[in-house]
């Protein structure tokens, strides 16, 4: 292969991992916020969440840990991770604590397993729709 279309697509593949991180944080970010504003808004009690979603193609589970609902505004919280199955071992792909760098090689899995994130987040949350409803309109608008 030409070495010079080789710096392209290195070039071009990490500008995109970078790029996919960034959606990935932000977007995992926004449901954790739109899952408390949705939650205070309908409920009155303590809710505990434990749930566990994997993807359709089996190389991505979606962990989202938390509690949320007491009057206790520390005791709220929600954690969501992603493990990854690559060369038949699982391991952490991404946590939302930030306390880690996701690795690279396995951006690609995390970004694809977006969807059955939000779906989880749904199934917990029902509501939530309704509370990012206004986003849902605001991509259709041509610019």
């Amino acid at each position: 292969m030409d070495s010079k279309i080789i710096v392209e697509q290195l070039l071009k593949g990490s500008s995109n991992i970078d790029l996919m991180k960034i959606e990935i944080h932000r977007l995992v970010k926004m449901v954790k916020g739109f899952a408390f504003i949705s939650h205070h808004c309908t409920c009155c009690s303590d809710k505990s969440i434990y749930v566990t979603f994997k993807s359709e193609c089996g190389s991505c589970e979606w962990i989202i840990r938390g509690h949320i609902g007491s009057m206790n505004k520390e005791k709220n919280i929600i954690n969501i991770e992603c493990q990854v199955t690559k060369d038949l071992v699982k391991r952490l792909a991404y946590e939302d604590s930030g306390n880690r760098l996701f690795p690279s090689d396995t951006t690609q899995n995390v970004y694809e397993g977006l969807p059955v994130l939000i779906k989880g987040v749904i199934e917990i949350f029902p509501e939530i729709e309704s509370f990012w409803k206004y986003l849902v309109e605001a991509s259709k608008a041509k610019l």
